[in-house]
């Protein structure tokens, strides 16, 4: 029974850090014995292993096997202490806020703003922690991109799109002709949307723009660590969509749509 707990603390790193959390722990209460729960030692979220999962017992956080308690991390006392006070609790997780890590290590001047109290990166000498805070924010970026992509291909896919009214009606409403993009280019067209092929919303084929997508409520939320400006918001889509498969832009990189034909249609 516990080695599918190890599986689902692996699982569940894997979804925080796709979502933007970049450091933290998830621990899980044992199924085998309720006096114990399992959580990852110190290591970076992004390189657990199962084999770094470690087991504690709950009444003071010690391990309750032989690992070495040098590798476990600190904060594994913040969750003894959860799951002592709350018996129902069966999982406890918890992530560091990538803005408020920057403000903590940031050089502030007294008088002009509160100092912050403690952080492990005030003991790093600066180029460190402003390398390690450019890593984070390229990170997100990457996981931002990465969501963009999955996003809109369940838009345009197989599963949603024939069953999406507001979508098809866009589309055909819209009826946008457009170019798609030389592969390997992103050059803006000189005829901006003019087209030399046609599409059809029966083809699910049809041009769909990229304002209009970043608009829905799910995309706005991946996009929310870039700043709220259209063209800004539209061409970091645009950017993301350059490495899907089944999506292909517009020349202009204004619109997307579908590589190929919805599997119920026969060209």
């Amino acid at each position: 029974m516990d080695a599918q707990l190890k599986r689902q603390i692996l699982e569940t790193t894997k979804v925080l850090l796709q979502d933007g959390f970049l450091d933290g722990h998830v621990a899980m209460r044992s199924l085998a014995d309720r006096g114990k729960f399992y959580m990852a030692k110190a290591v970076s979220s992004g390189k657990i292993a199962e084999k770094d999962i470690q087991i504690f017992f709950i009444k003071n956080g010690e391990p309750a096997d032989d690992s070495d308690p040098a590798e476990a991390s600190a904060e594994r006392y913040v969750h003894a202490a959860i799951f002592a006070a709350r018996p129902d609790i069966k999982c406890s997780i918890h992530t560091h806020a990538a803005a408020l890590k920057t403000l903590s290590s940031t050089p502030m001047i007294p008088g002009q703003s509160a100092a912050p109290n403690h952080h492990p990166s005030l003991h790093y000498p600066q180029p460190m922690w402003q390398a390690s805070l450019q890593n984070q924010m390229d990170e997100q970026k990457r996981v931002m991109s990465h969501q963009v992509v999955t996003q809109i291909e369940f838009y345009l896919g197989d599963q949603n799109l024939p069953y999406d009214a507001y979508l098809l009606n866009q589309m055909q409403k819209l009826n946008i002709k457009a170019r798609p993009a030389r592969e390997g280019k992103s050059q803006e067209s000189k005829e901006d949307i003019k087209t030399d092929e046609t599409t059809t919303i029966s083809t699910g084929r049809a041009w769909v723009p990229l304002e209009l997508l970043i608009g829905f409520k799910r995309m706005q939320m991946i996009l929310s660590i870039i700043e709220n400006k259209k063209e800004v918001r539209v061409e970091a889509v645009a950017s993301a969509l350059e490495s899907s498969k089944l999506l292909q832009l517009s020349e202009n990189r204004k619109y997307v749509r579908r590589r190929h034909s919805l599997p119920s249609v026969k060209n």
